[in-house]
């Protein structure tokens, strides 16, 4: 089965996965994978908000459940596993201990589908990016009114993350992307130029009231050819 799943030769793919367990990061997922890495998690129930990058480690590749699979073959005291005709692992059931309770996992991967050439981009404000002739600049996050992790609110708050893109001949547009989007989304992608770019993410979350230091902020961006 894996030989059948790395003859395919993905490295960028989306998947839906539910991960049941008794532990952190139990639900269903969509799963964003780059260059055979994790680039980002969404809740299926709200494909609106990506979860921040420290939930991202529960959610495994298909390369990483297959090394899953492989590990419990040799420590688990039962393990069922189910494979799609591609090759990749459609059901996972693991036992660790027979005699344990609460220490089962599962894994179901609904689908999975190949992702245009893209690329993940990590910035910090004044950094910029350059693909296909478009330069985009990160000015920075100039409202960020996320609601703390230490604090109760009624709204949850966005971060507004403010680009500049020079394009082929010298044009500049102006943008923004915003985390989580709007209502529909609108706020998360943009077209520029013959890029798409997507914001995955600003860094660091709030945890306490008060203001991040603007030199703190990052950003994770997707950024794939229309």
């Amino acid at each position: 089965a894996r030989d059948r799943w790395e003859a395919l030769g993905w490295e960028d793919y989306d998947m839906v996965v539910m991960r049941g367990c008794f532990c952190a990061g139990a639900g269903t997922h969509e799963v964003w994978v780059r260059s055979d890495a994790v680039v980002a998690v969404w809740p299926t129930e709200d494909g609106l908000n990506t979860y921040p990058p420290v939930w991202w480690e529960y959610m495994p590749s298909i390369e990483e459940l297959f090394d899953l699979i492989d590990r419990a073959n040799d420590d688990a005291d039962e393990i069922t596993v189910e494979y799609d005709k591609a090759g990749w692992p459609s059901r996972i059931d693991i036992d660790w201990h027979a005699q344990a309770v609460d220490d089962e996992i599962a894994y179901r991967v609904d689908w999975v589908e190949e992702a245009d050439a893209s690329h993940v981009v990590h910035m910090a404000p004044g950094d910029t990016y350059t693909e296909a002739g478009t330069t985009i600049r990160f000015d920075g996050i100039p409202e960020d009114s996320r609601c703390p992790l230490t604090v109760q609110c009624i709204w949850a708050g966005e971060a507004s993350a403010s680009f500049t893109a020079t394009l082929p001949g010298g044009a500049t547009q102006e943008f923004s992307l915003t985390d989580p989007p709007g209502s529909y989304g609108e706020d998360r992608s943009t077209e520029v130029g013959t890029l798409r770019v997507t914001l995955i993410t600003v860094t660091p979350y709030p945890q306490d009231p008060g203001t991040i230091d603007e030199e703190s902020y990052r950003v994770r961006l997707l950024v794939e050819p229309i």
